[in-house]
């Protein structure tokens, strides 16, 4: 039986870490496994002019900004979703409304069970999670989260 050395544990955990995904200037994400393509009805309206993302926030290179489309603007925050071009990745973009600081974003590949993404930051960001569209969200609500649009839901936790 082959034992492994302390230092690939902890260089296997990390990787495993920096490879699950895209957080943005202030936030980690949490994700869940990928099963196909994101389930986002938003992102197959046209784009407007509010749909455009604010020129500070950074995302993948590998995910399409023309597919941004703003979700809602709750209590002085905007919530942007994103996806690649293959629309197997998506990312949620949290945005104070004229502000260049305090924004997150999170990325992640597809969705299992409706929940695509959730993000979280320092400086009073509210945890945030990004679902599909038909996604149960009773259970969340039941405690705690907020649904404040049609795939945005919110913690005060």
């Amino acid at each position: 039986m082959k034992r492994l050395s302390l230092p690939v544990v902890a260089a296997a955990g990390v990787a495993v870490l920096l490879l699950g995904g895209c957080s943005g200037q202030t936030g980690p994400a949490e994700q869940t496994a990928p099963s196909g393509q994101v389930e986002l009805k938003a992102l197959d309206r046209p784009a407007t002019a509010e749909d455009t993302l604010p020129a500070m926030v950074r995302l993948p290179e590998d995910v399409n900004v023309e597919t941004t489309r703003l979700l809602v603007t709750h209590e002085g925050v905007q919530y942007f979703v994103t996806e690649s071009d293959d629309s197997t990745k998506a990312c949620l973009a949290v945005v104070p409304v004229g502000g260049n600081d305090g924004w997150i974003t999170g990325c992640n590949g597809g969705n299992n069970n409706g929940e695509i993404i959730m993000v979280w930051g320092h400086e009073g960001a509210v945890p945030t999670k990004l679902v599909a569209d038909g996604f149960d969200s009773g259970t969340l609500e039941s405690s705690g989260w907020i649904k404040i649009a049609d795939n945005i839901l919110v913690s005060d936790l």
